[in-house]
């Protein structure tokens, strides 16, 4: 079984990378049969601008009888 655990909250991060924001957050995987020797460090920014993202236009299934 997979669980994600929480162990810390820093009390200045409300839940949202603002624009310009930058986040650092640490992974270590803890479990019966394997640690991780030093953590993974992840950094979280965001630039302001959401990517614009072409689909592909899928034709439609036909219909059934």
């Amino acid at each position: 079984m997979f669980e994600v655990r929480l162990r810390r909250f820093p009390n200045n991060f409300d839940g949202v990378v603002r624009r310009g924001e930058a986040v650092l957050y640490e992974l270590a995987v803890d479990a019966s049969n394997y640690g991780s020797r030093t953590p993974h460090v992840f950094e979280v920014t965001w630039d302001g601008e959401y990517p614009v993202v072409s689909i592909p236009a899928q034709p439609s299934p036909a219909p059934c009888p």
